[in-house]
């Protein structure tokens, strides 16, 4: 089984909790489907790949792209439809796992949820009460 790395180390950010977050998001839909959210055959179709479902990357991530050599004159072909989360999703997930899904996977890192947002996150409501008990 090839190893999978994660997008921010090819951007060089340093890794961080919203690292973590967007991997919770992947792995979400991977235990749902058995199948990677975004199976790039390189980094740079798992970046198209990342695109075509959530749309244009942060300027930021761009800017951090042009600068690095591994990316050197990269243009992504244009993205006529986007394939959106809740196209391939929204048919799996009620609508608060669907919400808490989409707000781990923000492309932009600090508008990511948090950990303790996500676990005080409505879709896990039953469990917050049931632990105040």
């Amino acid at each position: 089984m090839k190893a999978k790395v994660y997008l921010e180390t090819n951007f060089r950010s340093p890794y961080g909790k919203p690292v973590d977050i967007w991997a919770c998001g992947c792995i979400m839909a991977e235990l749902t489907t058995g199948q990677a959210l975004f199976a790039g055959e390189s980094d740079i179709d798992q970046l198209y790949r990342i695109q075509k479902c959530l749309g244009p990357l942060p300027p930021k991530y761009m800017e951090a792209m042009k600068i690095n050599p591994k990316f050197d004159g990269l243009k992504f072909p244009p993205i006529h439809h986007l394939e959106t989360l809740e196209r391939r999703y929204g048919h799996i997930f009620p609508s608060d796992i669907m919400h808490l899904f989409k707000a781990t996977l923000r492309l932009y890192a600090p508008d990511r949820l948090t950990a303790e947002a996500c676990i005080q996150h409505e879709a896990f409501v039953c469990l917050n009460q049931k632990q105040q008990q």
